[in-house]
């Protein structure tokens, strides 16, 4: 089992969010989780039934050129993009249209991608996560039936993803994943200390301090109405804010000050405790049913402070969210 040591990590070269080491981390929160996570081996692993169209990125070593790679019923390992597309003054050149659509089977150009798009791929393919689902090049913008049909499986292509990657930095596509901070403020540090024995004897000691936060603190990401079924939906996710990374999925929530992670007592846990359904089809206790209700009646709360950029897609956007509870309601 690969387990990432405090003791080990070097805060010098680590300025950035996105540095190599950070990158490890995450490599080995996801390692852990596809293998030995009890509560998540019932997830996405590495390979799953991929989305329509995904951006293929190659692999670090040979970092191929970009293209969309279409097609059904295929089997792969994808991330998915959890970001705000923000209300950006210039054009948007990236976005896939019907114009553009069929050049971009051959070749897509990324001069023109938002910083987020490209921090995304960097990630990617430093976990070895060959393709990424990204909407605004995965979804034909001009196409109203391409548009309503990808809409309508987007809770799916959450749920199936590998990883689910979301920026929590900005309020637009242009503010990245990547930020430079103090990694100080952060890291898990040794704190040595001394103290007397009975018989007189110093003796010498030390423990580990860190950050009594361990979640992700609360960003723009998180008042937008289509990335609440994002967060919900995603078996695994690895969140970018200004400070540091972290990880949440159904057995643990780990950041950089405290990377070992801890067991998830929150409302995204809940769901997965108490909503998603078992594979076994193992029978609901009393306690499961009424923990579903309060779960849904105090998620709906949080959903209605969640703001769109048209309201008519509130109910579009809880979709598969709804889904989930009439299954698990039967």
């Amino acid at each position: 089992m690969v387990k990432f040591a405090p003791s080990s990590q070097k805060m010098e070269n680590n300025s950035s969010t996105g540095s190599s080491t950070n990158l490890e981390l995450a490599a080995s929160w996801l390692h852990d989780c596809t293998n030995y996570h009890e509560h998540c081996h019932h997830q996405p692993q590495k390979k799953s039934t991929l989305p329509l169209r995904v951006l293929d990125v190659g692999d670090r070593e040979t970092k191929q050129k970009l293209f969309l790679s279409v097609g059904e019923d295929r089997i792969g390992s994808y991330a998915a993009l959890s970001y705000c597309w923000g209300k950006s003054e210039r054009k948007r050149k990236y976005l896939t249209i019907k114009q553009n659509l069929e050049q971009r089977q051959a070749t897509v150009d990324d001069s023109n991608f938002p910083k987020t798009f490209t921090d995304a791929i960097v990630v990617c393919r430093h976990l070895g996560i060959r393709f990424l689902w990204i909407d605004s090049l995965c979804i034909i913008q001009d196409d109203e039936s391409d548009w309503k049909t990808q809409s309508e499986r987007m809770g799916d292509i959450y749920a199936n993803a590998t990883l689910t990657i979301s920026a929590a930095v900005g309020e637009d596509s242009d503010s990245g994943l990547f930020v430079d901070r103090d990694p100080r403020k952060t890291y898990p540090c040794t704190l040595s200390f001394q103290y007397p024995k009975e018989d007189g004897l110093v003796t010498q000691g030390a423990f580990l301090t860190c950050l009594d936060s361990y979640l992700p603190r609360t960003a723009y990401l998180d008042t937008r109405g289509w990335t609440f079924q994002e967060k919900y939906l995603s078996p695994r996710t690895l969140h970018f804010s200004k400070t540091e990374i972290y990880w949440t999925c159904a057995s643990s929530n780990a950041s950089e000050g405290l990377p070992m992670g801890l067991n998830p007592l929150n409302n995204k846990s809940d769901f997965d405790k108490y909503i998603m359904v078992d594979k076994n089809g193992a029978l609901a206790t009393q306690v499961d049913m009424v923990q579903r209700y309060y779960w849904w009646y105090q998620a709906m709360e949080i959903y209605s402070y969640r703001n769109f950029t048209f309201e008519s897609d509130r109910l579009i956007a809880l979709g598969w969210i709804g889904l989930e509870i009439s299954m698990a309601w039967r």
